[in-house]
């Protein structure tokens, strides 16, 4: 029999399949699934403004890295560098546009063709450069210096190449060396000093490339003194190279100085020196300290340290202080080190999200207590000293750190005397101090909420410019007042303040109805309760709540409580919902059915024509049959699986239709709580079954017997043992405890007229 029924799905699947598919398959609400990217969830109320983001150091130690985010970016900064200082040696007299086509776009032979020019008048200059003002200037004014040192520089590039990914490019080392050996002739005959440095900045980087370090080493020994230019960038590029050279050779701390001086003196540079500054011990650190030749340099080498993830900042912050307390990089980091100490506390107690953010990111990080302790007294101390640039930055900060570590009363001290004495010239520390009270304020409210406290909080939803500029105060008031709410019980305020209504149409919760029903009918709201039970400008979301409780009610089979509740809802309100006749029947099941039927009923017709046919059909029992088989349509047309399924549901996802737990609970995006669908055959069943036992009529006991067979297929279909899944594309073989009113209906009604339509339109049938 088993081989039969495998043998019979697999023909009758290829001919029906799709057909199969499609009739079965409830409608399925289409639903956008991106990749999931996990992000720490917290609040900050640091306005970005309070320090310059355009400071020298600000992409490092700010993570404002949009402009470091590429390698090709970085080649662009240097680039603009080199084309700012050719233009500042031949006197700022050419757009930087034709400078860059000269330097970075022309070729060899643009180069050449435009040296031979100015030896030539009647020479053309190439088709690139012949509107370019730069280059007309090179030719008139012969500049065969810098023609052939261009030229030079092009035929350098190919050997230079850093390659793609991980891969490096060959390279031709004997070919190399011969363009060495070329470039220290050229610049022996070379006049201009600033050609002889740019050609020794070749050389060098050529030896560099071929890994030949200790030629780095002589060359830079060799022809750097020969050379009597202006300061220049390339000191700092050639500097780059000499340590690169030091640091592959063993010179650890010489090349980290050296490293530390580009980082703090080139732009163009200053990454790859920050990556390239390498420490490996406390001893190699004194000794870098000790080269340094004043205090803003030994302020650098604890500025750099300050960025590694593993570093003790404050620890860096001190020192720097000690050594430069005006030092530009203390607020910069001052700043980063309050982002930090704002995941670990700030609303660390109602966090929605504390659990996540501490299983996933290890926040609040450890000894983290301490860590803000320090900070504070070193931000005191600052301020008591009033030796740092802005001080109105360091007393914010010493009354935010003294709020994040719990003294609200302290805090609340700090920024009252802070307020009294700051002038309004500062609009963005101004706004600063407005915004950390306002999140301190927030901060305070505690168990029970008071009428005046909601009257407060509903104000500054309305009207405070802070909490809809800064993007974090609705989820931090939001959830402050969830935490209060959930201890004072009132369940429905909790829920609004982080949900939708719609997602309490997936799951309604009779708790939350009711409190939210309390709320809309009272006659004096607080602000923020209009707020939360706010439809429109004219009405609230009271007639929502009623359907919602009327549809529990009906759900949990109180029907005449469902009734009264949907009568509460204004007619005009119940006008605006579908229409539906759940009676009739279907042998495949249709979730989306067009209405053809001329009777059509809200939910109060409904439950009154169910209450029509339990009393008829109560009534005379010896026809009874045909309201009770009425009945269990209803029931059935009115679960997940039939078309009148909006009257018990206001929504459904055709994507979980097989799924279930032991809530029946799909979980989705739109709501913690998840969706409910209502899958539950026992109503049904019950009217069903009653059918088929009085049934005198056999094509009425055929329909009820079929109807049941329904009925313990979607059972079986969320049955957690269950592994078929719709998708499959194949018809399901049922268990022995799910297939016998299937077996019974082709035992005992394969005579009636119901099984030849039944047979013709159900495959699944077919099969059995």
């Amino acid at each position: 029999m088993e081989t039969l029924k495998k043998l019979l799905i697999y023909l009758n699947n290829i001919r029906y399949s799709l057909f199969f598919f499609l009739l079965i398959l409830p409608f399925q609400i289409s639903k956008g699934c991106g990749p999931y990217h996990l992000t720490f969830e917290g609040y900050t109320f640091l306005n970005p403004n309070i320090v310059d983001n355009n400071a020298t150091f600000a992409p490092y130690f700010l993570k404002f890295n949009d402009l470091y985010k590429s390698p090709d970016s970085l080649e662009y900064i240097q680039q603009d560098e080199n084309l700012q200082e050719w233009n500042e040696r031949f006197c700022n007299l050419y757009q930087i546009k034709d400078i860059r086509n000269v330097i970075y776009k022309a070729t060899v032979n643009d180069i050449k063709q435009l040296r031979n020019a100015s030896n030539n008048k009647k020479a053309r200059l190439p088709r690139r450069l012949r509107n370019n003002n730069f280059a007309h200037h090179l030719r008139d004014e012969k500049c065969s210096e810098v023609m052939e040192y261009l030229i030079y520089a092009k035929q350098c590039e190919r050997h230079v190449t850093v390659g793609v990914g991980w891969s490096a490019p060959e390279r031709d080392v004997v070919e190399m060396q011969k363009m060495i050996v070329r470039g220290k002739h050229a610049f022996v005959e070379t006049e201009s000093h600033y050609v002889r440095l740019r050609y020794a900045y070749q050389v060098i980087r050529l030896a560099h490339y071929s890994k030949a370090y200790n030629e780095v080493l002589n060359l830079i020994n060799e022809l750097m003194p020969k050379v009597h230019a202006n300061p220049s960038l390339l000191d700092y590029w050639i500097m780059g190279h000499k340590a690169g050279a030091l640091l592959r050779i063993g010179e650890r701390v010489e090349a980290a100085y050296l490293y530390s001086l580009i980082f703090a003196n080139c732009l163009s540079k200053r990454q790859s020196a920050y990556q390239s500054f390498s420490i490996k011990s406390n001893e190699e650190w004194d000794q870098l300290v000790l080269k340094c030749k004043s205090d803003e340099e030994r302020a650098m080498l604890y500025t750099i340290r300050a960025n590694h993830d593993d570093s003790r900042v404050i620890f860096e912050m001190e020192k720097i202080y000690e050594y430069d307390p005006k030092n530009e990089n203390l607020e910069l980091l001052l700043v980063k080190e309050i982002v930090k100490l704002e995941k670990d506390f700030l609303g660390k107690d109602f966090n929605n999200n504390k659990k996540r953010n501490k299983r996933y990111f290890k926040i609040p990080r450890k000894k983290s207590e301490k860590y803000l302790k320090q900070t504070t007294e070193f931000v005191t101390k600052c301020v008591k000293e009033k030796k740092v640039i802005n001080l109105d930055l360091w007393r914010i900060a010493e009354g935010y750190l003294t709020f994040l570590g719990g003294d609200y009363a302290g805090a609340d001290q700090i920024f009252t005397r802070l307020r009294n004495s700051m002038g309004s010239e500062n609009e963005v520390m101004v706004n600063q101090l407005e915004v950390a009270q306002l999140a301190l304020k927030i901060a305070q409210y505690n168990y029970p909420i008071s009428t005046k406290d909601e009257n407060e909080i509903g104000n500054i939803i309305r009207n405070n410019s802070n909490y809809w500029n800064y993007k974090d105060f609705p989820n931090y008031i939001n959830d402050k007042l969830v935490d209060l709410y959930i201890k004072s019980g009132e369940k429905g305020k909790a829920f609004r303040l982080h949900h939708t209504l719609d997602a309490l149409k997936m799951n309604p919760d009779m708790s939350m109805i009711e409190d939210l029903l309390r709320i809309c009918e009272k006659e004096n709201k607080s602000n923020l309760e209009e707020v939360l039970v706010k439809k429109d400008g004219l009405s609230t979301i009271k007639n929502d709540l009623l359907l919602l409780k009327g549809i529990l009610f009906f759900n949990n089979g109180k029907i005449e409580a469902a009734a009264e509740t949907f009568r509460k809802i204004p007619r005009n309100f119940r006008d605006q919902e579908p229409k539906f006749n759940p009676f009739h029947e279907h042998i495949i099941d249709c979730v989306h059915c067009p209405m053809t039927d001329t009777t059509m009923y809200d939910r109060v017709g409904i439950i009154e024509e169910l209450l029509r046919l339990e009393y008829q059909g109560r009534a005379h029992l010896e026809s009874g049959a045909s309201s009770f088989y009425q009945l269990g349509n209803a029931y059935y047309n009115m679960t997940y699986y039939g078309d009148s399924w909006y009257v018990t549901d206001l929504f459904r996802s055709g994507g979980n239709w097989g799924y279930v737990n032991k809530d029946n609970r799909y979980l989705i995006n739109e709501s913690e709580l998840g969706n409910i669908e209502n899958k539950k055959m026992n109503q049904a069943r019950k009217y069903y079954e009653k059918a088929l036992d009085l049934a005198k009529n056999k094509e009425l006991a055929a329909r009820a017997c079929f109807m049941l067979a329904k009925c313990d297929l979607n059972e079986y279909y969320v049955d957690p043992e269950t592994e078929y899944h719709p998708y499959d594309n194949l018809i399901p073989i049922l268990p022995e405890r799910y297939n016998s009113y299937y077996l019974r209906f082709i035992n005992e009604f394969s005579e009636t007229q119901f099984y030849d339509e039944a047979i013709d339109e159900c495959l699944f049938l077919g099969v059995y």
